[in-house]
Parts: structure tokens; sequence; C-alpha cells
């Protein structure tokens, strides 16, 4: 649960109040992808192509950007059925840059030493 609950009921799990919207959507799909990219990758291992190899983790900071662009979204539409604040979802969102900041960063470092 996030700080910044506005929510007094509460709802049993599976029940929600509004639907997912298209950024949401996006985001679902571009998970998907991104999971299926690593998971070629590991399984591949050195037999896969190049290309595959290279990108290594930016992908899931690709999917971290998403994921910071859809709180980000969501905390400029302030609806009146979100449950979180819409500060909370902005700190999300921080948290999200930086950790797709940080796994970018350690993947371009770590691949420009040479290591394989």
């Amino acid at each position: 649960m996030m700080a910044g609950y506005r929510q007094s009921n509460y709802e049993p799990f599976g029940t929600r109040e509004r639907k997912p919207t298209r950024m949401e959507w996006i985001l679902v799909v571009l998970c998907i992808v991104v999971g299926g990219t690593v998971m070629a990758s590991a399984i591949a291992g050195q037999t896969g192509p190049a290309w595959l190899h290279e990108l290594r983790t930016l992908p899931l900071a690709v999917m971290e950007l998403a994921l910071a662009l859809t709180f980000w979204l969501r905390a400029r539409a302030n609806r009146p059925d979100e449950v979180q604040s819409p500060r909370a979802l902005r700190l999300t969102a921080l948290f999200f840059v930086l950790l797709a900041a940080v796994t970018a960063a350690v993947t371009l470092l770590d691949h420009s030493k040479g290591a394989h």
C-alpha cells in the first residue's frame, strides 16, 4: 500500500471502480514484450544473436520509464475515482525514473568495461 491512500472504504481484492486506461494497457503489452526479450536473452545465452546479447538489461530500463510515465499521467489526471494521491503517484514516478537511470548506467558502464 502506498502512502497517500485516499479511499476510506475497504474493497476486497479483484474489485475495481475504474477500468484500466489505454496507457495502462500499453504498459502491460510493453512489459510482456520486455519480459519475452529478457527471457529470450537468458535462454539463448552466448549462442543467441549478437543484438539480443547487446541489449542486456536496457529493456528493463525502458519498461521502468514506461511505468514512471503511467504513474505521472495518473497523477496529472487526478480523477475523483483515483485511490492514490497525486503526490504519492508523482513520488512513485520519480522512483521509477531513478531506477531506470541506475539500470541503464550500470548496464552501459559494465558494457564499456568489456565485461561479458
